[in-house]
Parts: structure tokens; sequence; C-alpha cells
């Protein structure tokens, strides 16, 4: 019974592990809160890691998904955009900024839309003085609402669009994702998993014996 006890102590212990906390542009954030899946898009990608690669790519997902904020994609290809999700976490409207969106270099624009095709909003990255430690590049964040797309109050949202075709119109550069966060975010409910009471481990235990020997009574 004690090897019990421990073994559902230690698995219990498994599953409460503290997400890493983060900072970046000011924000503290746990890395549960960031995507972690790019479901679709367009165009061939430059990224800190290789270049020319498609969107699927393993060095795509990476850049976008880990917590460096001097990892990098970009592309130069008209129409390039990532679709971008969460799996473990749920974006929603609550006060204030919903959304920080970051990318590196010279500060640029994104198109921001919740669905492939759908309304969108352009959006500015600034230079707020932070730079990478290794780079040296500058950490640009956008801070993003879900009310100027009129999402509802407390609505939740699972994906969202960022299109990357947007040239700076004085320096002709396009934007380098580096991260995404939700800063309005709640973790998606496991599924219920139904545990015996001690009660109904007492008439497992002490029922299979007895259901053993009412089967033995049958065939004997």
């Amino acid at each position: 019974m004690k090897k019990l006890i421990l073994g559902i102590a230690a698995l219990a212990a498994c599953v409460n592990v503290d997400a890493a906390s983060i900072t970046v542009a000011g924000r503290t954030f746990d890395s549960v809160q960031m995507v972690d899946s790019v479901i679709s898009g367009s165009g061939v990608f430059q990224t800190s890691l290789a270049d020319d690669v498609g969107v699927y790519s393993n060095e795509v997902l990476r850049v976008v998904t880990d917590n460096d904020p001097e990892s990098y994609a970009f592309s130069w290809d008209p129409g390039a955009f990532l679709e971008l999700g969460f799996t473990d976490n749920i974006l929603f409207n609550g006060p204030g900024a919903d959304l920080m969106v970051v990318e590196t270099g010279v500060p640029d624009f994104f198109r921001f839309s919740l669905s492939v095709g759908g309304p969108s909003l352009l959006v500015e990255t600034s230079f707020i003085g932070e730079r990478g430690a290794t780079t040296r590049l500058s950490i640009n964040p956008v801070f993003i609402d879900l009310s100027d797309l009129g999402v509802g109050l407390n609505a939740a949202v699972t994906s969202f669009v960022l299109g990357m075709d947007y040239s700076h119109p004085l320096y002709d550069t396009e934007p380098s994702l580096s991260m995404a966060v939700a800063l309005n975010s709640r973790l998606v409910d496991p599924p219920s998993t139904s545990v015996p009471e001690p009660a109904s481990w007492a008439l497992l235990l002490f029922g299979l014996p007895l259901l053993a020997f009412q089967q033995k009574k049958v065939f004997v």
C-alpha cells in the first residue's frame, strides 16, 4: 500500500510541474502561453536556423514556438503568411492587450487576422530599447487587442493568422517573426478521468476474489 501511495504521489508531482517563466519586451509569462503549432501558411521562409525552407519545416516550427526572442522567420514572397495555433492553452479577449507578437531587426508591420482571408488589421511593432544578448538585434513587440477585430469579451480564440508580406514603406523590409504570446490565456481543460473513491477501491479489491469464487462454483 505504501508503494502505491508513493507511486501516486510521484505521478502527481510529474503532472504539476510549473511552466518556465520568460521575460521578453517587459512582459513575464509562462512558456505554455506561447503559440505551439503552425497550422497553415504560404511562402518560402528564411530563418535563423536555415534558409529557403517551407511553411511546415522543422526550422519554421522551431523558431516561432521556442522561447528565444532572437530566433526568427521571414519571407520575401508576396502573399506569405503563417497561421499559428495553441494546443494546450486558449487565447481569450480579456482586459487590455490580449496577444503580443515579437519580431527582430527593424520594426515592421504584420497583417493580423483571425482566419485565412478574413478581415485584418495592419499592426506595427516598436523598438522599446531591448536588444538580443547574442545578435544585438532589436526586439520589437506589438500588442494586439482582440476587440479591434470584433471579438467579444471573454470569447476564446485558438488560432490566428499573421500576414508577413507587407514591405516597410521606408526601409523596404519584411517582418521577422520571433514569437507570439497569449497575454490573456487560460489552460485547456484536460479530459476528465474517473478515479475510484476509497470506498470504490474497497469494493473492487474485495469483489474480485468473490467474483472468481462464483465463477469457480459455476464451472466445477
